[in-house]
C-alpha cells in the first residue's frame, strides 16, 4: 500500500474514533477499531516486495548443462582431430624403376685391320655404333642391339649379321661375339637379360674369339 493510502486509512480510523467518542462509546473499543483497521488495511513492507525464489528456474538449470553438452562435443571434436593428426601416416613404398639404362658397343676392328674396304667404311678402329639407350626392364641383349643397329640379323638366337659383316666374311672362323660388362657370355642374345648400367660389347671375330680375347 501507498503512503497516501496509509494516510487516508489512519484519518479514517481517527474519524471513527472521534465519533465513537461523540457517541458515547468507550476509548479502548475506539483503539481496538483503529488497530484492526490498521493491521487490515496496512500491509507489511514484506508483503509490498516481491520475494524472489531461491530455487533457480528449468531454462537456468538447463543452460549450463546445454553449455556442458556443447563444450563436450567440441573437446571431443578436438580430441578426434589430435588423434588424426599423431596417427602416423602410411609409408609408402619406393616404386621400383621400368626403366633401364645400358650402354651397347658394335666394332668390327679385327676386319678393318685385314680388309681396306672395312676400313674405309667404318674406319680403322671399325666403330659401327657405341650408345647408351633405354630400354624397358625385361629387355635382352638382342633388343638392345636391334634399337641400336635396326639392321642386325639373328638365327635361333645366334647373331650372324651386323651392318655389312656376316659370319665367315672373314674366314671359316669369323663371326659376331657379345660380352657384358667385360665378359663373354656363350648364352644366346634373346634369353640374356640386361640390367641397369650393362654395358654390352659386339666385337667381330677372324680367329674364333681368339683375337678379341673371346676365345674359350
Amino acid at each position: 500500500m501507498s503512503r497516501k493510502q496509509k494516510i487516508g486509512a489512519l484519518c479514517l480510523a481517527l474519524c471513527l474514533a472521534l465519533f465513537c467518542s461523540a457517541c458515547g462509546a468507550p476509548q479502548s473499543q475506539a483503539g481496538e477499531v483503529q488497530m484492526s483497521a490498521s493491521l487490515t488495511a496496512a500491509p507489511t513492507e514484506a508483503e509490498e516486495t516481491p520475494q524472489t525464489s531461491a530455487v533457480p528456474s528449468q531454462a537456468q538449470t538447463a543452460q549450463p548443462t546445454q553449455k556442458q553438452e556443447k563444450n563436450e562435443k567440441e573437446n571431443g571434436g578436438a580430441k578426434a582431430t589430435q588423434a588424426q593428426k599423431t596417427q602416423p601416416k602410411a609409408t609408402q613404398q619406393p616404386q621400383q624403376p621400368t626403366k633401364i639404362k645400358v650402354t651397347v658397343k658394335v666394332d668390327c676392328a679385327t676386319a678393318a685391320a685385314k680388309n681396306e674396304g672395312i676400313r674405309k667404311q667404318y674406319g680403322s678402329g671399325g666403330v659401327i655404333a657405341s650408345k647408351t639407350i633405354e630400354l624397358e626392364k625385361g629387355a635382352t641383349v638382342y633388343d638392345a642391339l636391334k634399337k641400336v643397329c635396326p639392321d642386325a640379323k639373328e638365327q635361333g638366337g645366334y647373331v650372324y649379321k651386323i651392318g655389312q659383316l656376316s659370319e665367315q666374311d672373314m674366314g671359316k672362323l669369323s663371326g659376331w661375339m657379345y660380352s657384358i660388362n667385360g665378359t663373354y657370355v656363350q648364352v644366346g642374345c634373346k634369353q640374356k637379360t640386361l640390367s641397369d648400367g650393362d654395358v654390352v660389347r659386339w666385337r667381330y671375330t677372324c680367329d674364333g674369339g681368339a683375337d678379341i680375347g673371346g676365345a674359350a
